[in-house]
């Protein structure tokens, strides 16, 4: 997958997830500390099970020479 297709998918993720918490968030008036809370968690989520996405060496990004 190119670098491009890549930031351009994980950027829509991202903002989905954050016009979806903002829309709750509004509609049932929950603490804000609960907003950045799913906020930091689905975005934290989303980066652990996509960071080993598309690596083919050995996935800890090291170079041996």
């Amino acid at each position: 997958m190119s670098t491009v297709v890549r930031l351009a998918l994980d950027l829509f993720v991202v903002t989905v997830w954050v016009v979806f918490l903002t829309l709750a968030f509004l509609e049932t008036a929950w603490p804000r500390w609960a907003f950045y809370a799913l906020l930091v968690v689905g975005v934290g989520g989303y980066v652990t099970v996509t960071a080993t996405w598309g690596r083919s060496d050995g996935g800890d990004g090291s170079e041996s020479s």
